[in-house]
């Protein structure tokens, strides 16, 4: 993880002295002063309602937007520049909805470690990791173990500890996590579901707790169903030559710095045309052994009935056969996979037939299959000047990359499609693109 991607300690700071200079009563939680490491969120615990009011509406003026939000947390975010700023703003220690610790007990007992930085005592700090490991994590990463393992070096009220988990019904998961922590060849700590429900069973009165934590799992489940949890599809379009591969390739690069809070996974994939039904793939080999070119074929014959715009039957019956073949390749490589949480990156769609299909341009019929084919979540024709397009496409003539050049420019007109300038540098082009897409992408992935 670069740097550059999380919060930079003077923007973080600054939102930090903002929150002192409104006098907002707040805790950082799990905020690396013991520990160093780079933040790629602040975890803010405010102390009453009124403070909570207060820096909501601070936070939405400075432009954050809420992506998600439970009973006692607000997960909001803001994009500046290369980087997206990410606060957790909780009311209560609490996760899955419901509190695992006494908040009022946390600010008697809270340290200031700097004029601005207030954190929980070294108690608290331990019980919140844990806490979070418990209800939320299922584990403890490499991080959280070194830093438990150094918290657990040093003098603790281990009565107050015992007080906190008892009451709030998850002593026994306390107990558990740290008999795992005593095994020091352990760089990570992983806990089953089975071992929390487990612990809450064996915990004081904890049967509500217990069923209430198979409730909640259930509905966070269900969150993760369509559309929540679901594959986001970026998808550019445009002539050959425009840039398409070399944005692909760098906006694939920077997505997983920039959601890094999101831990966001990317696929790219090429949606061209090739033959994708085992028909289409048997009458293409026919084809070229016959050496055949249907789709040149077809263009010469709607060059001559180019001026009465008239499609023929076959020109038609062709259009829909190859929509066809698109749509079986859009269900078997995009709709069914679309359940799993990433950022699909794709090069070309069915839209493109309209620019190498002259018939298409002038069929209405065809017009209705672009209409109801599925769309991505998101789409830019990429556009360059025809001297740009002429150094980097030889192979194609002038008139070639002036007739796509019109084709896609009708093309995005007839379907609302945005258009990127790729003549900027590539981080402006990434920018732009980032600009458009990051609020609804980090609203789909926050919802976990």
């Amino acid at each position: 993880m670069s740097q550059e991607s999380s919060l930079s300690p003077e923007r973080y700071r600054q939102i930090i002295s903002q929150f002192h200079e409104k006098k907002i009563s707040y805790l950082l939680l799990r905020y690396p002063h013991l520990l160093p490491r780079s933040l790629t969120d602040l975890d803010i615990l405010v102390e009453t309602q009124d403070d909570y009011r207060k820096a909501k509406n601070f936070l939405i003026h400075e432009g954050f937007i809420k992506i998600d939000q439970e009973h006692y947390r607000t997960f909001l975010a803001k994009k500046e520049g290369n980087t997206l700023l990410v606060i957790d703003l909780y009311k209560e220690v609490s996760w899955l909805g419901w509190i695992v610790l006494k908040k009022d007990q946390l600010f008697q007992r809270k340290r200031v470690v700097e004029p601005t930085i207030i954190v929980p005592s070294n108690e608290d700090e331990l019980l919140i990791y844990l806490a979070q490991a418990l209800f939320k994590n299922h584990g403890l990463n490499e991080y959280k173990t070194e830093l438990m393992h150094l918290l657990l070096k040093k003098k603790l009220d281990y009565k107050y500890i015992l007080a906190q988990t008892s009451e709030n019904r998850w002593n026994a998961g306390y107990n558990l996590l740290i008999t795992k922590l005593q095994d020091r060849n352990l760089s990570t700590i992983n806990v089953s579901y089975l071992e929390v429900l487990s612990s809450l069973l064996r915990s004081s009165i904890c049967v509500p707790r217990f069923f209430q934590l198979i409730g909640r799992t259930i509905r966070y489940g269900i969150r993760h169903i369509a559309p929540y949890k679901r594959t986001t599809t970026i998808c550019f379009i445009g002539v050959d030559g425009v840039g398409k591969s070399t944005i692909i390739k760098e906006i694939e690069q920077r997505s997983p710095l920039f959601f890094e809070k999101f831990n966001l996974k990317t696929k790219k994939e090429y949606f061209g045309w090739r033959p994708f039904l085992p028909t289409t793939k048997l009458i293409s080999g026919m084809m070229k052994k016959k050496d055949y070119k249907i789709v040149e074929s077809l263009n010469e014959q709607n060059k001559a009935s180019s001026a009465t715009k008239k499609v023929s039957f076959k020109t038609n019956l062709v259009l829909l056969y190859t929509f066809i073949d698109y749509l079986a390749k859009y269900l078997a490589v995009i709709g069914i996979k679309r359940a799993k949480r990433r950022l699909l990156f794709v090069d070309r769609w069915f839209y493109d037939m309209y620019v190498h299909y002259q018939g298409a341009r002038h069929s209405g019929f065809f017009k209705h299959l672009l209409n109801i084919y599925p769309r991505p979540d998101y789409i830019f024709l990429l556009k360059a000047p025809l001297e740009v397009l002429e150094s980097r496409k030889k192979e194609m003539s002038t008139q070639q990359l002036q007739d796509h050049l019109q084709a896609y420019t009708h093309l995005a007109h007839l379907l609302d499609i945005p258009t990127i300038d790729t003549t900027k540098s590539i981080d402006e082009v990434c920018d732009e693109i980032l600009s458009v897409v990051w609020k609804d992408v980090a609203k789909g992935y926050a919802a976990r």
